[in-house]
């Protein structure tokens, strides 16, 4: 059974095709407003049978994690430019704040890696993000309930970044 030949993998590599030159689009110029078509990549992926095959469903999925990183990347890179602290903004918050801004770059740099995992590269970004996390851990939010939902939320990003990468250079 040759998968290259099968309608659904077609659409699919079409889809993940098109999800990269949205990536290299970002990456380069900082395009923001793709996440209308980026919606609607994932809608198109949805819609894809998969025929109950395993390898399909797998390339769906990791193509759907594709077009997700990148619209959380939009959504935090729009996140940090409309932000404006004001002065009685806690400390804890802005230290939430300062490391979503890190991760926002590191997130940059994952969505542009193409290695392995043996690379100087990839152990350099695993081990930033790393630190973001410990980072997160020092944050006190001292009974506010605001900033321990953003480092909740912090925390979940990085995380989940860390997964993207790990997916990039899974031998599948």
């Amino acid at each position: 059974y040759d998968l290259a030949q099968n309608d659904s993998i077609r659409e699919i590599e079409a889809i993940r095709g098109r999800v990269s030159v949205l990536r290299e689009e970002v990456l380069r110029h900082g395009a923001a407003g793709q996440g209308t078509e980026l919606q609607g990549l994932l809608t198109h992926l949805d819609q894809v049978d998969t025929g109950r095959n395993p390898c399909i469903r797998e390339a769906r999925r990791r193509a759907v994690l594709e077009v997700q990183a990148l619209i959380t990347f939009l959504d935090l890179w729009e996140a940090l430019g409309r932000r404006n602290p004001g002065p009685d903004e806690s400390p804890p918050h802005a230290a939430v704040w300062r490391v979503l801004a890190s991760l926002c770059d590191l997130q940059a740099q994952v969505l542009g890696f193409d290695g392995k995992r043996a690379d100087k590269s990839y152990m350099v970004l695993e081990e930033l993000l790393t630190k973001q996390l410990l980072a997160l851990d020092a944050v006190d939010p001292q009974g506010d309930q605001g900033t321990k939902t953003a480092r909740k939320q912090a925390v979940k990003h990085a995380q989940n970044i860390l997964s993207y990468l790990d997916m990039k250079t899974d031998e599948w």
